[in-house]
């Protein structure tokens, strides 16, 4: 995305990161516990390992959608 012309990454990610990170954090604080810790210690190894994997989405309920830019 910030290798098309055109593009301020400052203004991307104000406007596109920013928001779905407040998202996620809000679901964690709402999800907070030592087993989601857990997942998700587990989750960012694997994802480092298989990047493609959707694991994460389903493991982790009522994560919020993530938007079509970062697919």
């Amino acid at each position: 995305l910030l290798s098309q012309p055109g593009i301020d990454p400052v203004v991307f990610y104000t406007e596109n990161i920013a928001p779905y990170k407040g998202e996620l954090e809000i679901w964690y604080q709402q999800h907070a516990s030592l087993w989601l810790d857990i997942k998700l210690i587990f989750l960012t190894a694997w994802v480092i390992v298989k990047p493609e994997s959707d694991l994460p989405f389903r493991w982790l309920k009522g994560l919020p959608e993530q938007p079509e830019y970062l697919k």
